[in-house]
């Protein structure tokens, strides 16, 4: 747990996007493998997200992207994973989310930083923003949900999806 008085005190990751070469095999695993369900798909994008507890596992198709084989040994698959990225972003659950010390914060630290908007993860729609990690990578700090009305919708959808994953 971060400090409570840190301009970005992580609770825990929110969620992660993988991209992936078939959204079917890829539900098939983190469903069947991992346990997971289905708790929506974003058409638009080609987003499946998978709830894992408290927080998501994010699918995205990335045409033209090869699979390792299932046959490859695990030293391949690290290698494989080395030699190419397989993540668009993680994202990080934060216990506030005060833009104006978020970004003097940053910029203390010569950090560059997104707009805020809000986004949808594990626990709904709410404030966040990306910064990107000295090797390329893109984290995005997710805010609480503040509205109500996001937060019972929120819990609605998981209990809908939860539903549905037991009765399949």
């Amino acid at each position: 747990m971060a400090k409570a008085n840190h301009p970005i005190a992580t609770n825990r990751i929110d969620h992660v996007v993988l991209l992936v070469s078939n959204l079917d095999r890829a539900k098939r695993f983190y469903a069947d493998v991992l346990g997971m369900w289905e708790e929506r798909f974003v058409e638009s994008i080609n987003l499946l997200q998978m709830r894992a507890g408290r927080s998501m596992v994010d699918l995205q198709l990335a045409p033209g992207r090869r699979a390792v084989k299932a046959a490859t040994s695990m030293k391949k698959a690290r290698e494989a994973a080395l030699k190419g990225r397989n993540m668009h972003h993680f994202a990080l659950n934060l216990e506030t989310f005060n833009e104006k010390r978020i970004r003097a914060h940053l910029r203390k630290h010569k950090v560059k930083s997104s707009e805020v908007r809000r986004l949808y993860g594990a626990d709904g729609s709410g404030k966040a923003m990306d910064v990107i990690d000295p090797d390329g990578n893109i984290v995005e700090l997710k805010g609480p949900i503040t509205i109500a009305k996001d937060k019972r919708e929120a819990s609605k959808m998981r209990s809908a999806a939860k539903r549905k994953a037991v009765a399949t």
